[in-house]
């Protein structure tokens, strides 16, 4: 403490000064210089826990004053929706002009592994939770004694963050880069996104109200994700085919864990009774398909939701689910997924199911319900399919010439590809590829580079047809 301070108070006095002070700098230096080792890593840490306390301080009072402008109903902060549609509002975007606007719009945050992003999971799941006791202690219900436990929770999760390893003891592996990926979906992205939504419906009702607000606005799907995770092998040698494959595949695995636990809620809570309500034709007919195609569901309890049929189609949706789940984690086993397979054949059907269930409770007057939970599901499902994030494949470009290049070497009749100018290489490619089935890939005489450069379009061809047509991106 007493070298953190020294060092604090030095340099904030050496920043505060009018005019230069070379021998201050110089004597908080050579006290920098003196530090053992063990101290001067206790320092460093030290400066760190702080830094990091502080931004987490500041950022919960900027949510605070966000909050504030909310409750206030003023216009909100730059940046948000309320002020850009106001800014449109002004420039005379009409709902019709706007509406043109949202259907062109696409935002793709994309992800990306840094070789020097070497922060661990434990770590930005401990500095989460102090964020979050933090926001407890703004709860004006507390009486004293609660907050000196808020305090002391706060106090304690500190102490845990102080004596945690910042950095791993080992370099990550790319399925460790994929795994911190994923941990920000299951943390935060999964909940921000309906709200996103909302605050977007809230936007157009407060701006656009005269012209119809959300009702008269359609908001069609504006988000998607992309990685790169596990698709960069650009000059990393430890990304292999079979490494892209496990990305798409723990991405499916993680996006269908949070369709179950969603549709396992759901099935708590849309309790309708047959007696009470008629669900919609359609999907009257759809729920009888499924529970004839799945009867075994029922073999032990065949009377099991009889009279619900949300809650039926539900417990059928989640088994579909399941196998979805399943076969993603057999990895490029199938005969290891389950058998017989009633999982949906792609996100298109559990769309479809989930639109099913949102038009028949609006056709008994329960569109109010239907703009709950079931869709901010349906917006999760519009937004990140069976894949969660497209992922782009990044090769540095001289690996496919020399790739093609080889191809043409073995195969008859064929220029040498090398020579060719960019445009005599596009048009001959062009030629072949305008060839259904020609032979050139299934040669056995390339070279490992050239086979692996091939395996990895044969990955993505798999993956398509195995989770989603929409795993990749550029």
């Amino acid at each position: 403490l007493d070298a953190v301070e020294t060092l604090r108070k030095g340099f904030i006095d050496l920043r505060g000064r009018s005019e230069p002070t070379p021998e201050l700098r110089e004597r908080l230096l050579r006290f920098i210089a003196a530090l053992n080792p063990e101290m001067l890593n206790h320092v460093v840490r030290a400066f760190n826990a702080y830094f990091n306390l502080a931004n987490i301080a500041e950022e919960n009072y900027q949510h605070l004053s966000r909050r504030e402008q909310v409750r206030r109903g003023k216009p909100l902060w730059r940046g948000s929706f309320d002020e850009t549609l106001r800014a449109l509002r002004a420039d005379g975007v009409d709902a019709a002009r706007l509406q043109t606007l949202l259907d062109q719009l696409c935002f793709t945050p994309v992800f990306t592994a840094h070789p020097t992003e070497a922060k661990r999971r434990v770590l930005l799941g401990a500095q989460r939770r102090v964020f979050v006791t933090t926001g407890k202690l703004d709860n004006p219900a507390l009486n004293r004694y609660q907050r000196a436990e808020v305090v002391e929770e706060l106090r304690s999760q500190i102490q845990i963050l102080w004596k945690t390893d910042e950095v791993r003891g080992f370099k990550p592996q790319v399925r460790d880069e994929i795994k911190n990926g994923l941990y920000y979906f299951r943390e935060s992205i999964f909940q921000a996104l309906p709200t996103l939504y909302r605050n977007l419906e809230r936007a157009l009702n407060a701006v656009y109200g005269e012209e119809g607000g959300k009702a008269a606005i359609r908001i069609p799907c504006l988000l998607r994700f992309g990685s790169w995770i596990g698709g960069d092998r650009d000059g990393n040698p430890f990304v292999t085919p079979e490494t892209t494959a496990l990305a798409v595949r723990l991405q499916a695995q993680e996006i269908l864990r949070e369709y179950l636990r969603r549709v396992e809620e759901l099935n708590r809570h849309l309790t309708y009774s047959s007696s009470l309500v008629a669900p919609s034709p359609v999907f009257a007919a759809s729920l009888d398909a499924d529970a004839q195609r799945m009867d075994a569901l029922f073999i032990d309890a065949p009377r099991q939701y009889a009279q619900e049929p949300y809650r039926r189609k539900l417990f059928l949706m989640y088994h579909r689910l399941r196998h979805n789940y399943e076969r993603a984690r057999a990895e490029g086993h199938p005969e290891a997924g389950p058998v017989p397979f009633w999982g949906y054949p792609s996100e298109r059907e559990f769309l479809g199911d989930l639109y099913l269930i949102r038009d028949s409770l609006s056709a008994h007057g329960d569109r109010a319900v239907a703009d709950g939970e079931l869709t901010d599901l349906i917006r999760l499902a519009e937004t990140f399919g069976f894949y969660l994030a497209a992922l782009d494949v990044r090769q540095e470009s001289g690996r496919h010439t020399a790739a093609v290049a080889e191809i043409f070497a073995v195969a008859p009749n064929l220029p040498d590809y090398a020579a060719l100018s960019e445009e005599e290489r596009l048009a001959v490619l062009g030629d072949l590829l305008a060839k259904p089935g020609t032979p050139l890939l299934y040669c056995e005489s390339l070279s490992p580079a050239t086979r692996e450069t091939l395996e990895v379009f044969q990955v993505m061809a798999r993956m398509r047809q195995e989770i989603s047509p929409r795993a990749f991106d550029n």
